[in-house]
């Protein structure tokens, strides 16, 4: 969706949006320990989280 890169062009009078950049090994490396750190096995969560859900809410 360009639309929030065309609103900001226009209200910063820019040409573009800055582009993404490659992960630094730092942001990687931290993200790996993250990932080994925390229990993303476990559903539990996700589990309780919708335990006696009646209904979503239709998107618009």
């Amino acid at each position: 969706m360009k639309r929030p890169c065309l609103v900001m062009a226009v209200l910063l009078g820019s040409i573009g949006c800055a582009s993404s950049q490659e992960a630094s090994k730092a942001t990687i490396d931290a993200n790996k320990a993250l990932l080994n750190y925390l229990p993303f096995t476990d559903q539990t969560d996700f589990q309780n989280a919708t335990r006696g859900q009646i209904a979503t809410l239709e998107a618009e």
